[in-house]
């Protein structure tokens, strides 16, 4: 696949032989990349972790994290504060190393011993339910526990509610540049790509006139306070969060004063064979 190919090419040339001989061995498609300075090299697929056999050392990582960067760190540093980087075609790596604090604050992180490269697929019908949710709920909240569908679910979507038949305005605010690999057949999405998400909520709002706005893993109470203004505004949101429980999500400092003022008609849970949707009201 185009994205698996494209991950290859961040890889130092010994190690992504070696995965190609893994994939090839597997005849499955990968989700994840991990490399650990002076561990061994393992794949993600389905939820099952498969070894490489090769030993990726310090330089390895970071010559990896160089191509992810397309050799510019410093154009990449606020991303790699965050521990994501994220490339221009959507594919997604988590980073850690040494974090140097200021104030009580990460102002820079260096020797970085660990990545994770995710990769993303296109899932034909894993948004069909969460279609069906937002037809009849209008706002939803999506969650699930991390790498469980959130992402993908809401990218499938995006054609299902914004081309075919439905042609709905839907802005899309792409904070971390994975929405945007699912655009193909989104005919009436607009990408807010690489803006918060309390700005892009805001000024997708005041500038586009959304019928539904989506955006991925709220957090902040500044996310909650954008996203009670655009349902004040008459524009339905529906958005993720990481979780593994609707009552662990209502007890949420943040997201469960959302739950409370109603904001969400239902809550869906993700899964990777599947979903299953909650009406927020509990009936």
């Amino acid at each position: 696949m185009d994205t698996e190919k494209e991950a290859l090419a961040f890889l130092p040339l010994r190690i992504a032989e070696t995965v190609r001989q893994t994939v090839r061995k597997t005849g499955r498609p990968i989700d994840e990349i991990r490399l650990r300075a002076e561990r061994e090299v393992k794949l993600t697929s389905q939820n099952e972790s498969i070894p490489c056999g090769i030993v990726s050392s310090a330089e390895d990582v970071g010559e990896t994290v160089k191509r992810l960067t397309g050799g510019s760190l410093y154009s990449y540093a606020e991303e790699i504060k965050t521990g994501v980087i994220t490339t221009p075609s959507g594919i997604r790596a988590g980073v850690c190393g040494q974090a140097t604090v200021t104030d009580g604050r990460i102002t820079a992180v260096r020797a970085i011993t660990s990545v994770n490269i995710r990769i993303p697929h296109r899932v034909p019908h894993a948004a069909d339910g969460l279609y069906e949710a937002v037809k009849k709920y209008g706002s939803v909240l999506v969650f699930s526990p991390p790498g469980k569908g959130k992402t993908t679910a809401l990218g499938e979507l995006l054609p299902l509610l914004s081309g075919g038949n439905e042609q709905k305005n839907v802005a899309v605010i792409d904070t971390r540049r994975e929405l945007s690999a699912f655009s193909e057949g989104a005919d009436c999405a607009d990408f807010f790509v690489g803006y918060t998400r309390t700005d892009g909520i805001r000024a997708a709002v005041t500038s586009m006139a959304p019928d539904y706005i989506i955006c991925d893993e709220i957090s902040s109470e500044s996310d909650a306070d954008a996203i009670l203004y655009a349902v004040s505004c008459g524009v339905n949101v529906v958005c993720s969060v990481h979780s593994d429980s609707a009552e662990k999500i209502k007890n949420h400092p943040s997201i469960g004063r959302l739950i409370k003022r109603k904001v969400f008609g239902a809550l869906y849970r993700t899964d990777l064979s599947g979903g299953e949707c909650y009406p927020a009201d509990g009936s």
